[in-house]
């Protein structure tokens, strides 16, 4: 706001304010910055592929190999009988699809 006359008594006037044309000092804003987007490549993550043994104790996921061909476990188990070989064992081994190119799907159980 701009100067005020003050309310004299000796002269009768009345406080009156006066509004001068102040110009308004506007800031600019900095330029706009763009933060470079930053990605991040998660390497694989890759099973240890080992042979089919009796015996041997394996997790979910664990990727064996038996009679030229490459298999997933399906549940953790121990192969305890030389029977249990992935081709005669579909609830615990399926084909696996780096073996195939293809996933197999889990057998359904009848």
């Amino acid at each position: 706001m701009g100067d005020v006359i003050p309310n004299t008594a000796e002269t009768g006037t009345v406080a009156v304010p006066v509004v001068t044309n102040t110009p308004t000092t506007t800031a600019t804003p900095p330029p706009t910055t763009t933060v470079p987007t930053t990605t991040t490549t998660v390497p694989p993550i890759t099973t240890p592929v080992t042979e089919w043994q009796e015996g041997a104790t394996h997790k979910v996921g664990d990727l064996v190999t038996y009679d030229g061909a490459q298999y997933r476990c399906i549940p953790a188990h121990t192969a305890y009988a030389p029977d249990w070989t992935p081709p005669l064992t579909p609830a615990l081994c399926s084909v696996s699809e780096a073996s195939t190119g293809q996933c197999k799907p889990r057998p359904n159980p009848s």
